[in-house]
């Protein structure tokens, strides 16, 4: 909100530099994907927050996780419950692309239809105007963004057998 990053990841970053005495210039401008994409293409040195996932085991090397990060599903307040993900099977889900969790799902369940989307808020917008039935993400992240935006109607209509789990990484050369 402030045109600053906040947070667990800051705070580490912040630590390591007084201990390191180095400087992280943080990319403000890139989408989540693009940041993959320039980690990928050399472009950044490093993931200040990212699940160690298959395909970025490819270019980058990643410390232990220091965070857990439950995936839920969020959608608008009249619609069911569930307790497995087979009940979204045929349905549209949006989830950030780039994102670990659409990673997993498109892997794991191709009977679900994920439309990828730049960000939480555009996911939640896809809710709202019912062109997704439900939004994918991180508990902590998606209820920060639904507690302080303009998104009522909402819950946490299902958890997922999924957790991210959040390290560092850096480039592998």
């Amino acid at each position: 909100d402030k045109g600053q990053f906040e947070g667990i990841a800051f705070d580490y970053l912040n630590r390591l530099s007084g201990m390191l005495d180095v400087t992280f210039d943080p990319d403000m401008q890139s989408t989540w994907s693009e940041v993959v994409e320039r980690v990928k293409g050399r472009e950044l040195d490093m993931f200040s927050a990212a699940m160690a996932t298959p395909e970025r085991k490819k270019f980058a090397q990643f410390t232990a996780p220091y965070l857990s990060l439950p995936q839920s599903v969020f959608t608008l307040e009249d619609s069911a419950f569930f307790t497995d993900l087979s009940a979204l099977h045929g349905r549209k889900v949006a989830v950030v692309k780039g994102y670990a969790i659409s990673e997993l799902m498109k892997r794991d369940h191709s009977g679900i239809e994920l439309i990828e989307v730049t960000d939480i808020a555009e996911g939640l917008g896809k809710v709202q105007k019912g062109e997704a039935y439900g939004f994918l993400g991180g508990l902590m992240n998606v209820g920060k963004q639904i507690q302080h935006g303009d998104w009522e109607g909402f819950k946490v209509a299902g958890q997922t057998p999924y957790s991210i789990n959040i390290g560092m990484g850096v480039r592998s050369d």
